[in-house]
């Protein structure tokens, strides 16, 4: 589920989707999403806690270096290999 932003916005993210989508190797992730876009109005909890959880990896990705305490809370709750890693496991990243 995504948030809505605007028409042309809209359009763009659902491409850039389609095309994740298309080239992806993991298994049966693209037949089990679906494209789905929700007003700002609908308020949901789950977009909420989405952006909760978002925006202190997305720092992480963009600064690995600078403090972030939000990460470290949510770091040790991805799933990881037998090896401890998280990329490819837990944490997956587009470009």
């Amino acid at each position: 589920m995504f948030e809505s932003r605007g028409k042309n916005e809209d359009k763009e993210l659902e491409l850039e989707f389609r095309r994740i989508m298309d080239s992806t190797r993991m298994r049966g992730m693209a037949e089990t999403f679906r494209f789905r876009i929700a007003s700002k109005q609908a308020n949901s909890a789950g977009l909420q806690l989405a952006d909760l959880v978002a925006r202190p990896i997305g720092t992480h990705l963009l600064k690995p270096d600078q403090s972030n305490r939000a990460w470290d809370l949510i770091e040790p709750r991805m799933p990881k290999s037998p090896r401890g890693d998280i990329r490819g496991y837990g944490l997956k990243v587009y470009p």
